[in-house]
């Protein structure tokens, strides 16, 4: 595959991957919406996303979709850089292999940690936990379609 092919499959896939992440993560401050709006909580929240009591400002949502392309983005070429490695035959078989993969190293033991540190309901951070294999078994998927 030449050079343009190949970034614009990381590019696409990047987006694509941003795209899968936010719609999730909407999807779950919509089901997790008490958490977020109860005063027992308020303190914990960074001054991106609640600055003041309310809605998040525009600035959370453009960082938001920065760091989910950002992750999107080393998440396609790590994709490229193993996929000969991945077990599994077919593209829907080697994504879902390698999305469950990033889920187990990259986020079991971070919520774990989490768990331990911060004071957050564990029925947030279980719901956080299944927003992210979610998206880490779907954005898996649509990478290794698009990096075939």
């Amino acid at each position: 595959m030449s050079g343009n092919k190949v970034i614009g499959s990381v590019i696409f896939s990047t987006l694509i991957f941003m795209l899968i992440a936010q719609t999730i993560h909407i999807m779950g401050s919509v089901i997790f919406q008490k958490y977020y709006v109860s005063s027992d909580y308020y303190y914990i929240w960074s001054k991106i996303m609640m600055p003041h009591p309310g809605p998040p400002p525009k600035i959370f949502y453009i960082l938001s979709f920065t760091f989910n392309f950002v992750t999107g983005a080393l998440l396609s070429i790590g994709y490229r850089i193993i996929r000969s490695g991945i077990p599994g035959t077919g593209l829907l078989n080697k994504g879902l292999i390698y999305g469950l993969i990033i889920f187990i190293i990259g986020v079991i033991p971070g919520y774990l940690a989490l768990i331990l540190l911060i004071n957050l309901p564990i029925a947030l951070i279980v719901g956080w936990v299944v927003e992210n294999l979610i998206i880490d078994l779907l954005g898996g998927i649509a990478i290794a379609r698009i990096n075939k």
